[in-house]
């Protein structure tokens, strides 16, 4: 791997960079082989790879499989997991272009490395865009204080590949259909996403609806029922959208959880997220005789103030949607929030869940930073991030703004 070089700083700042340059060569197993106490109680992978370097998995189409290597996940006071016969492939939309590689690892059996639940299945999220590192972590937190059913979990691990230290990444469950995970059971159950297109290099079909947005199959019950499940999902869904259109409300509550809806919705309008309405949208439904569900929540690397809404000409670009303002013309929740029943819906929700909550997770999110802060400003130097304590600085300002400002929003329900 070509190291990353300084980038241009006052003396004194360079001074420091170097004390933490050289935290990450104690940190480098050549230093220091198999350390097994994670720095600061973080989780440390140990990859040993079988004949590629980890660079290898950008030079293939995304989704290629490295297979036959092997690692060691050390977890708390010397306690290990020892990963035998290990996929790897590339994973990711935006991030997928760039350096620091999201990576999903697969192990020949099912491990519990999060304390959650077993699975083969592990995504490594990069957090490339996110000088923070903490996005990821906060928008999950946020999708749990609003009871969003199978909300993955998530914990940062320390990456090294046959010794070489890769950086911090964020280790969370897969969203996927499974016990533990998205829990669905009938043979027409299935676990859709919602993008702009279908990927070229995936082979994915692109089930489009009246939006002219793309639903591709993220899991399914039976693998051999992808036709006639998704056949069923979006001749419903598009029920739905000629509900909202002909402005019956009781009918949308009849192939949709309104609930669900509400939570999702209420996720994108705190966490300001670009993707919302348009990528990286999970819906759900097991089985024909179930509601459409909405989830669950996923990808905040822009989220939470990282990038600006796109949508909007105003200034303020802390209340980007405010009940239905600036949302895509067209789009579904655009339509929904016409009607009141789904306003008041959301209205309660927030004031009996993040209104509720709101210090809670303002201090999660400062714990979790500091927890994470030495690991970090080795990772952004090594990456040529930006100063970590500035942009954490900076995003904890932002969401307890951003809070103050929803919870007059939402403040007119309980007048």
């Amino acid at each position: 791997m070509n190291k990353r070089k300084l980038p241009d700083m006052p003396a004194i700042s360079l001074f420091f960079a170097m004390v933490v340059l050289a935290l990450v060569m104690v940190f480098m197993p050549g230093a220091r082989p198999y350390d097994d106490t994670p720095s600061r109680g973080l989780k440390k992978l140990y990859l040993t790879l079988n004949g590629f370097e980890l660079d290898d998995i950008k030079e293939l189409p995304r989704g290629t499989e490295f297979t036959g290597n092997s690692g060691v996940l050390t977890v708390r006071d010397k306690e290990q997991f020892e990963l035998s016969e290990v996929t790897l492939k590339g994973r990711g939309n935006s991030t997928w272009s760039q350096d620091k590689a999201p990576l999903l690892l697969k192990t020949d059996n099912k491990v519990d490395l999060l304390d959650t639940s077993k699975s083969r299945k592990w995504v490594l999220l990069a957090n490339y865009f996110d000088d923070s590192n903490i996005r990821n972590a906060i928008g999950l937190d946020i999708a749990r204080a609003l009871g969003m059913p199978y909300t993955v979990n998530g914990d940062f691990v320390e990456l090294y590949a046959d010794g070489e230290y890769r950086g911090l990444y964020y280790m969370t469950e897969k969203v996927e259909i499974g016990k533990g995970r998205v829990d669905l059971r009938e043979p027409d159950g299935v676990l859709v996403e919602r993008r702009t297109s279908a990927r070229s290099d995936s082979g994915d079909i692109c089930y489009r609806v009246i939006e002219s947005l793309c639903f591709v199959v993220s899991d399914l019950v039976a693998k051999d029922n992808e036709a006639e499940s998704m056949a069923s999902f979006t001749n419903d869904f598009m029920k739905v959208e000629r509900a909202i259109d002909a402005g019956d409300y009781n009918t949308i509550k009849k192939y949709v959880d309104t609930r669900s809806a509400a939570q999702y919705y209420l996720l994108s309008e705190i966490t300001v997220d670009p993707d919302a309405y348009l990528t990286s949208q999970f819906l759900y439904r097991d089985g024909a005789d179930d509601l459409i569900h909405f989830g669950p929540g996923w990808d905040f690397d822009f989220a939470l103030g990282n990038v600006r809404w796109v949508w909007t000409d105003d200034e303020d670009y802390l209340s980007p949607t405010a009940l239905s303002k600036n949302i895509p013309e067209g789009n579904f929740f655009e339509k929904l929030l016409g009607f009141d029943e789904f306003q008041a819906e959301a209205k309660e929700l927030y004031n009996s869940t993040i209104r509720l909550r709101r210090d809670e997770i303002l201090n999660a999110a400062k714990r979790e930073a500091d927890r994470i802060s030495l690991p970090a400003m080795v990772n952004n130097i090594w990456w040529d991030m930006k100063d970590y304590k500035t942009e954490v600085k900076l995003l904890l300002d932002w969401l307890e703004t951003r809070l103050n400002y929803l919870d007059g929003v939402f403040s007119e329900v309980v007048e």
